[in-house]
Order: structure tokens, then sequence, then C-alpha cells
């Protein structure tokens, strides 16, 4: 074998291994985009693939969760009042209690309503 032939045969291998890393960081990459969707539809932010719609109800509530309907939009009105009486940490307490969220998604939770209200 001359030394072409074995560049050749080593350029091959390389390239093999680098689309398989490829191959692995885009899956890795899916798996976030992913996740990050999952988040983003529970404290209704825009998702990585782009903006969603504003639901058309009334009241939206900015987490979507499988509570029920009526706990949601007391939950939401709640927030709203306490947004009112500018009582914001106060609304953030009352969600996270309520909803079972960590501090940041309460947050998240109750400036989405703020947003809502303008």
């Amino acid at each position: 074998m001359n030394t072409s032939e074995i560049l050749a045969i080593l350029a091959l291998l390389v390239s093999v291994l680098l689309l398989l890393r490829v191959v692995t960081l885009q899956a890795k990459v899916n798996e976030l985009r992913d996740d990050l969707d999952r988040i983003s539809r529970k404290v209704n932010f825009p998702t990585a693939s782009g903006y969603k719609a504003a639901a058309p109800s009334p009241s939206p509530s900015p987490v979507s969760s499988d509570l029920p309907t009526d706990q949601q939009l007391y939950v939401d009105e709640r927030v709203r009042q306490l947004l009112n009486q500018g009582k914001k940490i106060q609304a953030i307490k009352e969600v996270r209690d309520q909803l079972k969220l960590s501090l940041k998604d309460g947050k998240d939770y109750v400036e989405a309503i703020e947003r809502q209200n303008g």
C-alpha cells in the first residue's frame, strides 16, 4: 500500500467517526428541544419551534395542566386579584401552593398572567 491509499483510508475513518459524532449531537439537540418545548408549554412561553397562537378563551391559563378547569380559573382569578392589590409575592406563593410549582415556574406563571392583563 502506498502513502496515498493509507491517507485515503485514514480520511475515510475520520469521516465516519465525525459522522457518528454529528448524529449523536443531533439526537441530544432534538432531546433538548423537546424538553424546552414541554417546559415552554407548561409556562405558556414561546416554544423552541416558534410562537404559539394565543388561546381564544376569555381567561386563558398560562400553565396547561391536568387541573380541573374550575380550579385553574380560581387560581388565575386569585392571581389577578393579588396583582391588582400589588401583592405579586403573595400571588407567587399561592400559585406555588395550589399548582405545586417551583419558585421559578410560579414566578413565570404570575408574570404570564400579569402580561395578559397588560
